[in-house]
């Protein structure tokens, strides 16, 4: 089977657990995928919707912080509690 994406220059999120986003252009689309399954699923966004959607992340516009405050809302796949921070960095789209 084709390894979906295979052809594509990846670039990896920061992240803290070594289970990060990856992302990567292609055509007029965003490809994400999961940086612990690279032959898995990739996830494809018309460019101009994923640049919406990060300039709503910027700006706040999915914080959950003003109705949860500080609790922890979960765990990571690795198993260690999270918190919602909205300081969390978001890569750049490579535009």
């Amino acid at each position: 089977m084709a390894q979906p994406g295979r052809y594509l220059k990846w670039r990896r999120a920061r992240c803290e657990s070594g289970a990060c986003v990856e992302f990567a252009r292609d055509g007029g689309y965003t490809a994400l995928r999961d940086s612990t399954v690279p032959d898995g699923a990739v996830l494809r966004f018309p460019v101009a919707e994923w640049e919406e959607f990060l300039a709503a992340v910027r700006s706040g516009e999915f914080d959950l912080t003003p109705f949860l405050g500080d609790q922890n809302v979960g765990t990571s796949g690795m198993g260690s509690p999270f918190q919602l921070r909205p300081s969390l960095p978001i890569p750049d789209s490579g535009r």
